[in-house]
């Protein structure tokens, strides 16, 4: 990761390591919803701009049904990162569930775009 190009690519990496969200994401994979939870939020208090915490936040109400606080999580992850795609893939998996089918094709346009644009300005 000496370069800028490999740091960027993990930054938008779907799913982070263990040392980024403190092991939430693995918990939520793995079903243990509550010990996602805590990981999330201890990983947020020790770093409040961490945007890939609050987007396994958002995973986590997500998967718990709880709609509102995953769109503000995820809306939080877009917030702090506009150039990561996470917080509008949270926002598409919610349209999902939501059963918003437009809302979910545009976010799913508005990713493909973004990542098709960061393709070509990191290999050009």
């Amino acid at each position: 990761m000496s370069d800028g190009t490999s740091r960027s690519r993990c930054a938008d990496a779907p799913y982070p390591e263990p040392s980024v969200d403190g092991g939430g994401m693995g918990a939520v994979l793995s079903g243990t919803v509550e010990a996602a939870r805590q990981a999330f939020e201890q990983a947020i208090q020790l770093d409040p701009t961490n945007f890939r915490a609050y987007y396994g936040l958002g995973r986590y109400f997500l998967r718990l049904g709880n709609w509102s606080e995953a769109e503000r999580a995820f809306q939080k992850c877009l917030e702090l990162n506009r150039r990561s795609t996470l917080g509008e893939e949270g926002l598409m998996l919610l349209a999902r569930r939501r059963r918003h089918w437009l809302r979910a094709i545009q976010l799913f346009f508005r990713i493909t775009v973004k990542a098709w644009r960061y393709t070509n300005e990191t290999h050009l």
